[in-house]
């Protein structure tokens, strides 16, 4: 994910991570599918921040049906049970998906993500 703009402050340091004025959190995938790297690059934005908690992820209909689709079957993939679950019941059985708690809302615009630590 790469950032998209600047508000002119610089985050505090954490744990050997400094930042720079022109770092923030509006990011972009760059893509017009989201991908499992996207959800990697959340948790690694929040976490490099101190952030501990648990992981929260809103998100549109739309985007939790790609999520959803990104665990559909493929003749590489060895099956376990997060992937069978999301595969054959949707979010409805688990509303967990890589670290985040899954909250849909269709009041989240479509194409567009928002996460958070507790």
């Amino acid at each position: 994910m790469a950032s998209t703009g600047a508000d002119g402050a610089a985050p505090p340091s954490w744990k050997g991570n400094t930042f720079t004025t022109g770092h923030d959190h509006y990011d972009t995938t760059g893509a017009t599918d989201l991908a499992l790297s996207d959800f990697s690059a959340l948790k690694r934005e929040i976490r490099e921040h101190g952030y501990s908690g648990p992981l929260f992820l809103f998100m549109n209909s739309e985007q939790v049906e790609e999520c959803e689709n990104l665990a559909g079957w493929t003749s590489a993939m060895t099956p376990n049970s997060i992937i069978e679950t999301v595969a054959t019941q949707g979010f409805e059985a688990i509303k967990q998906f890589q670290g985040f708690t899954i909250i849909q809302d269709d009041w989240i615009t479509e194409g567009y993500l928002m996460a958070m630590s507790k």
